[in-house]
């Protein structure tokens, strides 16, 4: 007598696969192969992803360096500019201006003259005798 009743003994029949034919046996065994191989390489994929981004850091930093070296020369550059810009317009203002206050004090030079000759002029004036003044005989 066995010692498993008719239920374990058809349940363990049931779970037991039936017998696999070489060619059904290769197809399963190439399916799981596939399955692993595509495993095999998205993971090395995503390592080379990785690596490729790790690249592109490297290179974006680089860039953003000399980038950034070249924002200071500029900057650098016109500053100089600016400054040789502001001292042009500072001398051409100071020769102009000499020119002016020379045009100036020639100016008052003359305008002293005009008062003098003015003054004589009315001097002049006040000694001219009046016609509607009654003149002693």
């Amino acid at each position: 007598m066995s010692n498993f009743s008719d239920e374990e003994r058809a349940r363990m029949i049931a779970e037991v696969p039936p017998p696999e034919d070489q060619l059904a046996k290769w197809r399963r065994e190439h399916a799981e192969q596939e399955v692993r191989f595509a495993k095999e390489r998205a993971e090395r994929a995503g390592a080379k992803q990785r690596d490729g981004s790790a690249w592109n850091a490297w290179c974006d930093q680089r860039i953003e360096a000399a980038l950034a070296r070249f924002r200071d020369r500029g900057r650098e550059l016109l500053t100089e500019i600016i400054a040789e810009i502001r001292a042009e317009a500072t001398d051409d203002l100071e020769r102009a201006t000499r020119s002016l206050t020379a045009e100036l004090a020639d100016l008052k030079a003359t305008l002293a003259e005009l008062r003098l000759v003015l003054c004589g002029e009315r001097a002049s004036l006040v000694k001219l005798t009046n016609p509607l003044q009654h003149r002693p005989n």
